[in-house]
């Protein structure tokens, strides 16, 4: 099964602009475990390939993983709420594990709904 996008209606407010990622009928879901804490400052580029990696036993008794090159907004210099300048990016590689997967490695901060 190849990993897809599944894109959220531009209606619902809170994922508006938004991608999910999928494989087959599994969704996923990002977690600071994996992807550092601030998740609300990643991206996915729309050109990015999204790649499933090999089936791991020792990872959550077993799951297939996603691979995916995305974007991490640095913090400002300037700490004003607003700025005149959009935040500079870096590249980061994002892992993302199935939802049904989350929340078992400890607390951390989880998202489906991605910017894109």
């Amino acid at each position: 099964m190849e990993p897809e996008r599944v894109y959220a209606h531009p209606m619902v407010r809170a994922d508006a602009g938004c991608v999910a990622l999928r494989r087959g009928p599994i969704i996923y879901t990002f977690e600071g475990v994996d992807n550092g804490e601030d998740l609300q400052t990643l991206r996915i580029p729309r050109e990015a390939k999204i790649e499933a990696l090999s089936y791991q036993a020792d990872l959550l008794e077993g799951i297939v993983a996603l691979r995916v090159t995305g974007c991490r907004k640095k913090a400002a210099v300037n700490p004003a709420l607003y700025a005149e300048d959009a935040a500079p990016e870096k590249m980061v590689t994002l892992q993302a594990i199935p939802y049904y997967a989350w929340c078992n490695r400890g607390m951390t901060h989880m998202r489906v709904w991605m910017q894109e």
